[in-house]
């Protein structure tokens, strides 16, 4: 609704086809297992060309330098033919990403493998943190009545309205 009424954009990197993408601005469709590859190069394009004040962000995340030590390894070229996708594509996401005001990332960990999910999601918390936009990830539950399980209170440390226990 908002892509249609408000005017949002959509970016979506998916190696899926979906209904979803009819609305999107810019849909990178990767190899299965490759979407890591693209936010690599999205995180390798912020830092090299100083898109984002990230000199705090860096200092402050946790296993950033063993990341960009090993995005710096592969060049662009090793990071297109990985992910099958043209660095020209990669690099106009990452510019529409870096521009937009209120980036959300909507992530679905359901496809993937735990460990790839667990890494995916560090990388994508790195890439929220350069980028310090006001922006935010939204992880979708793998079951529709997981977050309903989760708002009322089934959490063992939160309790109904995610009032945490220690706030007792």
């Amino acid at each position: 609704k908002a892509v249609k009424y408000r005017n949002a954009q959509l970016l979506l990197i998916n190696p899926a086809k979906t209904d979803l993408a009819s609305f999107a601005n810019l849909h990178i469709y990767p190899s299965l297992g490759a979407e890591i590859n693209v936010i690599n190069r999205m995180i390798k394009l912020i830092v090299e060309n100083n898109l984002a004040d990230n000199s705090f962000s860096l200092q402050k995340i946790e296993g950033s330098d063993a990341l960009l030590d090993s995005i710096n390894k592969y060049p662009m070229d090793t990071i297109e033919n990985i992910s099958n996708y043209s660095n020209q594509k990669i690099n106009e996401l990452t510019n529409l990403y870096i521009k937009a005001s209120h980036p959300i990332i909507i992530f679905n960990p359901a496809i993937y493998s735990p460990q790839y999910s667990a890494n995916l999601i560090r990388t994508l918390i790195i890439l929220l943190a350069l980028t310090e936009n006001n922006n935010g990830i939204m992880v979708l539950p793998q079951e529709n009545n997981a977050r309903g399980a989760c708002d009322m209170g089934l959490l063992p440390d939160y309790l109904p309205g995610y009032h945490h226990i220690s706030n007792l």
